[in-house]
């Protein structure tokens, strides 16, 4: 990958050359599109491990997408690079499978939702550095909602706000995502529960002025039902974070794009 620092500005495609921006930096990236055909990919013996680790990079790019669109309303605050690390993380659950070869390993969250408890969707402002007070959660897998208890909040104290944007709220996402097999049927990665995968429910407070303290209070995240009974196979994923605003046309507050931070607490 090469980077273009002269005067040229352009993007696009130029021969065998690809030229685009990246959300987040400036910068204007230059990559090389050669390589072997995709039919050599496709049926060339000398490609088999090849296909093997595409199959599994496709398990976790799909796990991966799964769990940000569990909760889909977090990934607005998150860092650009926020699918490339989740995807990473999932590929390290494919490789600890030690019960399927390889190119066929199962893309499970299940027994690795230690892994996920706690992931930052930012490096720069991490929800830990920009949130200070304590908050307890729970999750209740039976009635498939979760609870997160916020102690009075002084914004001048508690927050620290990056943005200098004059409002702010929490915005609750809980998710759900089911384990993921690889079906030699179909040659290609299923979830287990197709009912129970890849979607979530939002809970958000109120808009609060920097000015003013926030009172205790309880977030509960109700779905309006259940759409699915879960079995040891799918996972609850629950995850907070803080939004800024500015004043809308209207004289309200309004949401801007990316000022924030979120954080998942735990996975169940």
């Amino acid at each position: 990958m090469a980077k273009l620092t002269g005067p040229l500005q352009m993007t696009g495609q130029l021969g065998n050359l690809s030229i685009y921006k990246q959300r987040g930096s400036d910068k204007i990236i230059v990559r090389n599109k050669g390589g072997a055909t995709k039919e050599q990919i496709n049926n060339d013996p000398k490609f088999e491990n090849t296909r093997r680790s595409n199959r599994e990079w496709s398990a976790s790019s799909k796990l991966g997408s799964a769990i940000r669109n569990s909760v889909i309303a977090l990934a607005r605050l998150a860092d650009p690079h926020l699918s490339g690390q989740l995807n990473a993380l999932a590929l390290r659950m494919v490789k600890g499978d030690t019960l399927h070869e390889w190119g066929e390993r199962s893309a499970s969250l299940s027994p690795n939702r230690a892994m996920l408890a706690g992931f930052n969707f930012n490096r720069k402002n991490s929800f830990d550095s920009v949130v200070w007070m304590p908050m307890t959660w729970s999750i209740d897998r039976d009635m498939q909602q979760a609870q997160i208890i916020l102690p009075e909040l002084i914004p001048s104290l508690h927050i620290k706000n990056f943005t200098q944007l004059p409002y702010f709220r929490f915005v609750v996402a809980l998710g759900v995502v089911s384990d993921m097999d690889y079906s030699k049927t179909y040659e290609k990665y299923l979830p287990v529960d197709e009912s129970a995968h890849g979607y979530g429910t939002t809970a958000t407070t109120e808009w609060y002025n920097q000015q003013n303290t926030l009172p205790g209070q309880v977030i509960d995240v109700i779905p309006r039902e259940k759409t699915a009974v879960l079995n040891e196979r799918t996972s609850l994923i629950l995850g907070i974070g803080i939004e800024f605003g500015t004043v809308g046309v209207d004289g309200l507050p309004v949401a801007v794009k990316y000022a924030g931070c979120a954080k998942l607490l735990g996975v169940r």
